[in-house]
């Protein structure tokens, strides 16, 4: 077998290449990009108004009543992030947290 052989396995993205694993590091660092300075994102509340809408989540089957997340501001991410940064950024967060790459400050270890 060639080295090209190998070089061209190797890169294929089949069993054994490691594309699993370096798609799976290229997910972590994308949501890691969208995860913004705690200092520059805006406190969320769940709220049945749309004052400051960040995200809609609609009607509950339960209460019939309609749930959005507001902030203090106009958006979550300061006053000056878009619609799609802040999906991105609650995303990343949720994401993230589900990963186990954030933990409670105060979690025993």
């Amino acid at each position: 077998m060639k080295a090209d052989d190998l070089k061209s396995i190797a890169n294929s993205g089949a069993y054994g290449s490691g594309q699993e694993a370096r798609d799976r590091f290229n997910a972590k660092a994308d949501r890691r990009n969208h995860v913004p300075p705690r200092d520059h994102m805006n406190e969320l509340v769940v709220a049945n108004t749309i004052d400051a809408l960040v995200c809609s989540f609609g009607n509950d089957s339960e209460d019939g009543k309609d749930y959005n997340i507001n902030s203090d501001g106009y958006a979550a991410i300061l006053d000056s992030s878009t619609a799609g940064e802040d999906a991105r950024a609650i995303a990343a967060l949720w994401n993230a947290y589900r990963e186990g790459d954030l933990i409670w400050k105060d979690a025993p270890q």
